[in-house]
């Protein structure tokens, strides 16, 4: 009896680490409290709580039948603890979250009424989707350095009809959006922690009860069990599916294009909240125009090689689910307008649509939050736009610019005189205001379909046709042409490897003749990719710093003029700028 009042007391007090004879693990809480942030000190405590519990439940497991019964009460309690900083540990450190889950063996014997209240555990195929929110812009006038509001990323993974926040690391934070990609995880309520591989090993209980041999190596990539051999087997599965997930694109193809040409059928969704009895803010035609134009700079940035197939569905969609004020009482933008997106999807789907087939969505609906605000999915098919914006053409290419896998085009300033790639400079994000891909500014015209995407976005697209993208890694001379006029011809981007991982890439414009710099000299970005997947950060550099005033607009490295970067041995310099019987061009000389 006095072992049962024991357990009684470990189940029943916050303590749990003293009661379990963890005393080390609450000293070190202790003293790790004095040097560490909050972040670390309540992540610290969530583990040895968690560690603890899974402890007494295995314990609780072993007890006879009456002996769970009675002691039921403090279990759950137990339990409910556990739960809550298990569901702090998923979004904080999914990684450690998912290596305190317990296993299918380590459950058996516990309850239902315990079961329930832990962690659910998930493998399948699904979709893993990163999401891009923004506030549109409102007014010409205002400051455009930075945005109104900060662009937030975020993770949900969707499997069949459910849906959750994500929270990923390791590899999978190494690529973009992926539909049908295989997924591992623990979910609870609303959150989920993703485990980086692609691969899942069944434990021993598992495997039997999946009809094989005890101590055989059974795994899934999310489909159907997969016998293996040995470890070694194991392992060149998990690696051959690995090359899969971090390929450019969404899809698993080898063909890394194929998201990114050819002809994109497009579903415009006008959508309308539950008891909202107005349409959305924009008007077919107004919808028409701006999807035309979106479709006609496209096509110019890609030469032809990517273009949209539109459908408006016309009637407004309902989406029953949710008010507005529902909506606005969601944690921020970023899920509201996932979910908005999902079920005025959902209800074109009902309506005789099938979105499904689709190579890109884009939900219309109006405002729910302070200001216009827009999502994409990076590297996905939808765009949810709530508001009505002054450029809506201008705000739907950049949307979808997103969905091909394109970040923000940001800018590193830095003081007059200095190296662009100073480390007293100060980022500006999506300061590249020559890039739809940044933020617009009045110097730039008031045809934005000048501000064309960069020589790298495009080469990453595949919009760049054999020959005009030179690797200059090595060193070498190249003849460099602009990437944004019609009828582009010769050598459009440059790029350069260095050892640091970083990339740089060279472009020229000329859609911007009053821009003194642009025109004598040419854009230089600095790109960092972990993965063949990963794209970004893109940042434009301050080649011009010695120009007074807005250092933004000069901002190229002119004519006569030479960057080195010592750190990774680069040195890049422009001869003589002019034009032939091909047009614009500049002498770009690197060496290593």
């Amino acid at each position: 009896m006095s072992h049962h009042r024991t357990l009684t007391g470990c189940l029943s007090t916050a303590a749990l680490v003293v009661c379990l004879a963890q005393a080390p693990a609450a000293g070190s809480l202790h003293r790790a409290s004095k040097s560490t942030s909050a972040f670390d000190q309540q992540r610290h405590w969530d583990r040895a709580l968690v560690s603890s519990v899974n402890v007494v439940l295995l314990k609780y497991a072993r007890l006879s039948a009456w002996q769970q019964k009675w002691l039921e009460p403090a279990a759950m309690s137990a339990a409910r603890q556990r739960r809550t900083s298990m569901k702090r540990l998923i979004v904080g450190d999914p990684r450690l979250a998912l290596a305190l889950s317990l296993s299918p063996a380590q459950r058996v014997g516990l309850p239902p009424t315990v079961l329930n209240l832990l962690e659910t555990r998930w493998h399948g195929r699904g979709d893993l989707v990163l999401t891009l929110t923004e506030e549109a812009e409102v007014d010409i006038g205002q400051d455009h350095n930075r945005p109104a509001v900060s662009p937030r990323l975020t993770w949900f993974v969707r499997l069949g009809q459910a849906t959750w926040r994500a929270f990923p690391y390791g590899l999978r934070l190494g690529h973009q959006t992926k539909y049908d990609t295989p997924l591992h995880g623990i979910a609870l309520d609303d959150v989920m922690a993703v485990d980086e591989s692609p691969v899942y090993r069944y434990d021993p209980l598992e495997t039997v009860r999946l009809g094989f041999q005890p101590g055989q190596i059974v795994a899934t990539a999310g489909g159907l069990p997969i016998p293996l051999n040995d470890l070694d087997a194991l392992a060149d599965l998990r690696r051959d599916l690995l090359e899969q997930v971090l390929r450019f694109g969404p899809i698993p193809t080898p063909e890394p294009d194929t998201w990114t040409t050819g002809l994109k059928r497009l579903l415009v969704i006008m959508a309308r909240a539950r008891l909202d009895d107005e349409d959305t803010p924009l008007t077919t035609a107004e919808i028409t125009i701006a999807v035309s134009g979106a479709n006609t700079f496209f096509q110019e940035n890609s030469q032809h090689r990517v273009a949209f197939d539109v459908t408006i569905h016309e009637a407004p969609v309902t989406t029953r689910a949710y008010t507005l004020d529902d909506y606005r009482a969601m944690s921020g933008p970023n899920v509201a307008h996932e979910i908005l997106g999902e079920q005025a999807i959902g209800a074109a789907r009902a309506a005789g649509y099938e979105p499904d087939t689709y190579d890109r969505v884009i939900v219309l609906a109006r405002q729910i939050f302070r200001s216009p605000m827009a999502t994409a999915r990076i590297g996905g098919r939808v765009v949810v736009v709530t508001g009505r914006t002054l450029r809506p053409w201008e705000t739907l290419a950049h949307e979808l610019g997103h969905t091909f896998g394109f970040p923000h085009s940001d800018f590193w300033r830095v003081p007059p005189g200095a190296s662009p790639i100073s480390p007293d400079g100060e980022p500006r994000g999506q300061g590249d205001y020559w890039d739809i891909m940044g933020m617009p500014h009045a110097d730039t015209g008031d045809d934005w379909r000048r501000r064309h995407f960069n020589g790298y976005f495009k080469a990453l697209a595949g919009w760049l046709p054999s020959g005009s993208v030179m690797d200059a890694t090595e060193g070498g001379s190249f003849r460099l042409r602009p990437h944004d006029t019609a009828g582009a011809v010769g050598v459009r981007a440059i790029s350069i490897d260095a050892p640091d991982g970083t990339t740089y890439w060279l472009d020229m414009r000329r859609q911007f003749p009053w821009n003194v710099s642009m025109v004598n000299g040419i854009e230089v970005r600095r790109v960092v990719r972990s993965t063949p997947s990963a794209v970004g950060p893109v940042v434009l550099l301050d080649m011009d710093n010695r120009t007074p005033g807005d250092i933004q607009i000069h901002h190229s490295l002119l004519r006569a003029g030479t960057f080195v970067d010592p750190g990774n041995g680069i040195r890049i310099s422009v001869g003589n700028v002019g034009e032939d019987a091909a047009g614009p061009y500049a002498d770009v000389g690197v060496v290593r």
